[in-house]
């Protein structure tokens, strides 16, 4: 019997969610209970991690300089692997960019901007809070510790990843071969070795964001692309985002986006959102270490460079 694509949407973590199967005609009814299954997943994610409302994220950041809390285990691992890349990206990408990033969220796009900056002396004073070292794990015991009271842990960069590989599982283990889903552009794919082709995959431009940079072809992996044309202030010519280098506290300016291919949703999420922290040269030797990943960076005079493709792989226009 041959395949189609069944596709499925809704809005998730404050954005777009989109899960395309290919299976056989009959497959409808069961598919919507999956979906509705995957989507429900996701849902418990972002209630799991999220830092807008009461959470256990946000109850653990409120016993912060009070010693070892425990956590539920996603929380735990989620943690372990953030701190990893920490380490990995010297501060660059810091788990505990909260105490900064929140201070930034009234003042990017959306409702409620104005163009104004946050204030000097409360993002020096913030700074203070993040540390990744700060951060105590107890493997035995699954605890965590935040050595300083007002220290947050952040899953800005950490949970749509994650969410996109958890309904990949889901998929695979539900016997479901060929399939992509897309978390607001935290992508993973799966193909059957039957495909007929491959997943198609577009490259936003960075400059005109309604507009794609071209497109490359994906059978099985994942992609995210991070970049400052999404939430943002311009103050005096100067464009500031959501992606800080937690090593000054500010918006880096070198990269306009970089799209970064790996196995898993997770790390093309954590490891896109370094490269644009760490900037092109740092992020090159940054990626040396990990040849498992690929990487398109988009500069912020045009010029695009890659990491681990060959020409053919990705044309991308800016």
């Amino acid at each position: 019997m041959r395949k189609r694509v069944f596709e499925f949407s809704a809005v998730k973590m404050g954005g777009p969610f989109s899960i395309s199967v290919v299976a056989t005609p009959d497959s409808g009814e069961r598919l919507n209970s999956v979906v509705r299954t995957a989507f429900a997943e996701v849902d418990r994610i972002e209630n799991l991690l999220t830092d807008f409302r009461n959470s256990p994220l946000t109850r653990f950041n409120e016993r912060a300089g009070m010693g070892p809390q425990p956590v539920p285990d996603e929380i735990y691992e989620l943690v372990e692997y953030s701190l990893s890349v920490s380490r990995k990206t010297g501060g660059a990408f810091d788990v505990t960019y909260a105490a900064v990033g929140h201070l930034w969220r009234p003042h990017l796009s959306g409702a409620g901007a104005d163009g104004s900056l946050p204030d000097p002396a409360a993002i020096a004073s913030a700074k203070e809070l993040v540390d990744y070292r700060g951060i105590i794990l107890d493997p035995e015991n699954r605890t965590i510790a935040l050595d300083r009271s007002g220290m947050k842990i952040g899953m800005g960069g950490v949970g749509k990843g994650y969410a996109v590989d958890v309904i990949g599982g889901l998929l695979r283990r539900l016997g479901f071969k060929t399939f992509m889903v897309n978390g607001a552009g935290d992508i993973c794919v799966a193909c059957e070795e039957s495909a007929e082709r491959p997943w198609k995959i577009g490259l936003k431009n960075p400059f005109t964001p309604t507009l794609t940079a071209g497109s490359l072809k994906l059978s099985n992996g994942a992609v995210a692309t991070s970049g400052d044309y999404e939430r943002f202030v311009e103050n005096r010519g100067k464009r500031y985002h959501h992606i800080l280098d937690a090593r000054t506290g500010e918006s880096p300016s070198e990269l306009r986006s970089v799209t970064l291919f790996a196995p898993t949703a997770l790390q093309a999420d954590v490891f896109a959102t370094s490269c644009v922290a760490l900037g092109l040269t740092e992020a090159r030797r940054f990626l040396e270490h990990h040849p498992e990943t690929r990487a398109i960076f988009i500069s912020a005079n045009g010029a695009v460079s890659k990491v681990g493709f060959k020409e053919e792989h990705a044309r991308p226009q800016p």
